[in-house]
């Protein structure tokens, strides 16, 4: 949270590199509300038997597309200093903000929706996320 503030309130943090970062922690941030919301034990939220309440589907959605969306922030700020550092691309690493958005947030969607069309969300355990027996559905 403290980063995505401070991205906010100081201007001069507003940097590429620094979006960057934003956008891993807005993901990190939203995963971690869905392990919350997995975890708390509030009615209706989590309970022993979750597989059918829309607390626990919803809380498994947003485990599977903010931590597939965060693996692939990471990944694209690796490649960023590799482009930068290595390639000496420079600045020029900013046009592709927007391909990095399709790829973090568009591919882990596609991702959530193909386990949700699979019907593979509920009671994976210990929290809600894919259900143990559609183990194949965990990449």
């Amino acid at each position: 949270f403290m980063i995505i503030f401070s991205y906010w309130y100081f201007h001069m943090l507003r940097t590429f590199p620094y979006k960057l970062i934003v956008f891993l922690s807005i993901a990190n941030l939203f995963s971690s509300i869905g392990y919350f919301f997995s975890e708390i034990g509030a009615e209706g939220i989590y309970d022993a038997e979750c597989n059918e309440t829309p607390g626990c589907i919803v809380s498994a959605i947003m485990t599977q597309f903010f931590d597939v969306a965060n693996f692939f922030w990471t990944s694209i700020i690796a490649f960023n200093i590799y482009a930068v550092l290595v390639k000496g691309k420079g600045r020029a690493v900013e046009y592709w903000e927007k391909y990095y958005h399709m790829i973090s947030w568009g591919l882990s969607g596609v991702l959530a929706v193909i386990v949700g069309a699979s019907g593979g969300y509920g009671d994976a355990g210990i929290w809600c996320w894919i259900v143990e027996s559609k183990m194949w559905l965990r990449f």
